[in-house]
């Protein structure tokens, strides 16, 4: 019999936690046509890491990580994306992703305290930019800018924390 009770109490213990756990985000990645729609203030991001190699197939691949803020204890992953994007020709083009889901109301939910991209492409030129939010916020929006690019492939992780008044 206590064996009996131990395991429903250790089933039970399990439940709670499980259904603590808050699933991180996915974020979406949308191409848009022109990037002068999406605000008047982009805040131009400087990459805290660099890596160019060549390689026969697409030539120069460069690798660019971005990051800011700081990971404090308690946080979690928030949302988290990726996506690659292949030209057949060097091409230029914007995409965009934003947490949370841009209809959701912004004076709720969780604080960003940090985040990380890594931005690899083959070609000359991209730029990554904040449209909106940032950390110690409640939002951000990124916005990538690819000229002459081959292809491209962003990964995005974003931290943050519960307040008391968020959902």
């Amino acid at each position: 019999m206590d064996g009996a009770i131990k395991i429903l109490l250790w089933s039970s213990i399990l439940v709670i936690v499980c259904s603590s756990i808050k699933i991180p985000e996915q974020l979406n990645f949308t191409v848009v046509k022109d990037v002068k729609k999406l605000g008047a203030n982009l805040t131009r991001l400087t990459p805290v890491s660099t890596l160019s190699e060549y390689s026969e197939s697409f030539g120069f691949r460069n690798e660019f990580i971005y990051r800011d803020g700081k990971r404090i204890t308690g946080d979690r992953l928030l949302a988290k994306g990726s996506n690659t994007i292949h030209f057949s020709s060097p091409n230029g083009g914007t995409v965009v992703t934003q947490y949370p889901d841009p209809s959701s109301n912004p004076n709720e939910g969780p604080i960003i305290d940090h985040y990380e991209l890594v931005e690899t492409h083959a070609g000359n030129v991209s730029h990554v930019s904040i449209g909106y939010g940032g950390t110690g916020q409640r939002r951000i929006q990124f916005i990538f800018e690819m000229r002459a690019v081959k292809f491209c492939t962003l990964q995005i992780f974003i931290y943050g924390y519960d307040t008391l008044y968020s959902n």
